[in-house]
């Protein structure tokens, strides 16, 4: 069962950080905690807290406020507020640059529309369909689904990147 199936089905109800449940399948948390994924899970189901300093070092390195990990709501976008439509209005400018990179030959690009559809693309699409049907997404789907958008431009512009110039060798 994953992390986020549980949650839905209620295995996870008493734990104190809804959100960190919504990142752990996006963001390396375990690690970045230094703690064990056994650990995590008794974090999950409410038997274990973590130390001020491993959320620290979650939200630091992971780039998420403290403020999101630790709300003891689970955070998620409302369609509503002009801020969450934004959001998601990046997410699809995002998408067309993926889109411009595959039209130029970028491996990474197409890897993300192609290749590995069904877990990235296909994650994208249902967060996005949710939102406008009103349904519920939260706030680590997004932060989730952004991060896999950033890291393959950040990968396609590293492809397209020109070679250094080089000694000439007869």
């Amino acid at each position: 069962m994953t992390i986020l199936k549980g949650r839905r089905m209620g295995t996870f109800k008493h734990c104190k950080y809804p959100n960190l449940i919504e990142i752990y399948n996006y963001f390396p948390t375990s690690y970045f905690a230094d703690v064990t994924d056994d650990l995590m899970l008794a974090v999950f189901l409410g038997e274990e807290d973590l130390t001020e300093v491993e959320m620290r070092n979650i939200a630091h390195y992971n780039r998420i406020p403290v403020s999101v990990l630790t709300c003891p709501k689970l955070i998620t976008l409302n369609r509503d507020r002009k801020r969450h439509c934004q959001l998601i209005r990046k997410l699809n400018d995002k998408l067309g640059k993926i889109e411009e990179f595959q039209k130029a030959g970028c491996k990474s690009a197409n890897d993300y529309l192609f290749t590995y559809c069904k877990i990235y693309l296909d994650d994208y699409l249902s967060m996005v369909s949710n939102f406008r049907e009103g349904k519920l997404v939260t706030y680590g789907h997004y932060l989730g689904v952004n991060k896999q958008m950033d890291n393959t431009i950040l990968s396609c512009r590293c492809e397209l990147q020109p070679k250094p110039r080089d000694v000439k060798r007869p």
